[in-house]
């Protein structure tokens, strides 16, 4: 079973940050995927009037099971209801999915009353 949660625990978060992002944790708050109690992913964002997506993704052995998508999705779901507005420092077409569009030279944004699900998430069990 998948669920998420959040996370203050900053050795915790430092620990999956460099195994998966090979980087440090930049943020206060994490959000941990958890596959069957362990943990499987890392999400990290900033919340406020404009939160910012900054990255998430899962550990190599949940790699190929569309986990990183189901986890992506229900952060934007989660961020779309404390913020009017989401931003990514980044462009990536597969956030044109839900309605995100570009904004500026190399970042996307996305009014959340405009957020949409219509495509199939990628997670099979």
């Amino acid at each position: 079973m998948l669920s998420f949660t959040p996370s203050t625990d900053k050795e915790l978060l430092e620990n999956l940050s460099k195994e998966i992002f090979c980087d440090n944790f930049n943020a206060n708050v994490g959000y941990i995927l958890l596959a069957d109690n362990n943990n499987a992913g890392l999400a990290e964002f900033s919340v406020g009037k404009v939160s910012r997506f900054i990255r998430a993704d899962v550990r190599e052995q949940y790699k190929d099971k569309g986990y990183r998508d189901f986890f992506t999705r229900a952060i934007l779901y989660r961020l779309g209801q404390v913020s009017p507005e989401i931003e990514i420092n980044y462009y990536a077409p597969y956030f044109e999915q839900f309605g995100f569009k570009r904004y500026g030279k190399d970042k996307m944004r996305i009014d959340t009353r405009n957020l949409v699900f219509s495509g199939d998430c990628k997670h099979k069990e």
